[in-house]
């Protein structure tokens, strides 16, 4: 059995097993995959809207979805954002968002290995800064991102939006990319 790691650019073909790990995240997150959560979970997307928005991640100018695979088992995935920016000389800036790893490869360096890759694509790209957010609560992920190097810089806020039906939500995509 071959135990390396591979971290490529997803794939539409990805998309069934990236579903089931947005799947283990939302479980972890505790996202209720109710029509009326604030954070609508990816089980309440019908599967036509799930290729929809995976397309349009995928043909984003600005986004690049990593995946983590060892052998044929897609193990991990993060999305990284590059955004154009007028400030820092018109340099952009990165994020990163939805780190997932199957919760049986924890502990064996995927994260650190797909956010190295997120890390490297986002220098190649002339970035000022690459941010990630993350909880404070004890026990999270805090220590893992200062090991990279990332340091804790600023203090965040989150507004949780409501949000329209989930179709409504597909549509107004489909004409933002039309």
């Amino acid at each position: 059995m071959d135990n390396r790691v591979i971290v490529r650019v997803a794939g539409i073909g990805d998309l069934p097993r990236l579903l089931k790990l947005c799947r283990e995240m939302e479980q972890v997150d505790g996202v209720e995959d109710t029509s009326d959560s604030p954070a609508v979970g990816v089980a309440t997307l019908s599967p036509l809207d799930r290729k929809d928005v995976f397309i349009q991640m995928l043909t984003s100018p600005y986004l690049t979805v990593l995946v983590a695979q060892r052998g044929q088992e897609l193990i991990g995935t993060l999305t990284l954002a590059v955004h154009p920016g007028l400030a820092h000389g018109g340099r952009p800036w990165a994020v990163v968002e939805s780190v997932v790893v199957a919760e049986t490869h924890h502990g064996q360096g995927i994260r650190t290995v797909l956010m190295e890759t997120a890390i490297g694509q986002a220098q190649a790209a002339g970035c000022y800064k690459l941010a990630v957010i993350t909880d404070l609560a004890p026990g999270s992920v805090r220590d893992f991102y200062e090991k990279l190097g990332l340091r804790h810089a600023y203090a965040g806020y989150e507004l949780e939006l409501r949000t329209a039906p989930p179709s409504d939500g597909i549509e107004i995509l489909r004409r933002a990319f039309a």
